[in-house]
């Protein structure tokens, strides 16, 4: 077989070949999950975003208290007054299990450089357990002076 025969089977298997990944039923419920949290997240909604939480929801971000209540509690006075924000599609979803891993594209502000921007890439991770959120982790730290 020469290079270009190897090129095509290499291309039309690529195509007609089944996802390497297929998510599960269940799977795919907590990627569903995750992404409705998400989105309620960015409307700003604490009692849509919160009914997504397990009730022994474990929080891992060192800025957000662990519990429902302490999501509530966090965000809550944070987005009185807020106008919803729009939800942008994370750039990635793996999902394996019970875990659900995001990553969200942010632009941010060039250092030195007003008015231009670079892309930053955030990570989430999310546990699933019977159809509600038990557990988040993210790579938050507290703010130093």
């Amino acid at each position: 077989m020469n290079f270009k025969q190897l090129a095509l089977a290499a291309a039309l298997l690529t195509v007609t070949a089944a996802p390497a990944f297929a998510l599960t039923a269940q799977e795919q419920a907590n990627k569903d999950l995750v992404l409705a949290q998400m989105r309620a997240m960015a409307e700003r909604d604490v009692a849509k975003a919160s009914s997504y939480l397990a009730d022994g929801y474990i929080q891992h971000n060192p800025m957000v208290p662990t519990g429902k209540a302490g999501f509530v509690g966090f965000f809550g006075p944070r987005w009185a007054g807020q106008k919803p924000g729009v939800f942008a599609p994370p750039t990635e979803v793996v999902v394996e299990g019970d875990l659900v891993m995001v990553m969200q594209e942010r632009p941010r502000p060039e250092p030195g450089a007003p008015g231009k921007t670079y892309n930053s890439f955030w990570f989430d991770l999310y546990r699933v357990q019977d159809g509600k959120i038990a557990e988040h982790w993210d790579g938050a730290t507290k703010p130093t002076k």
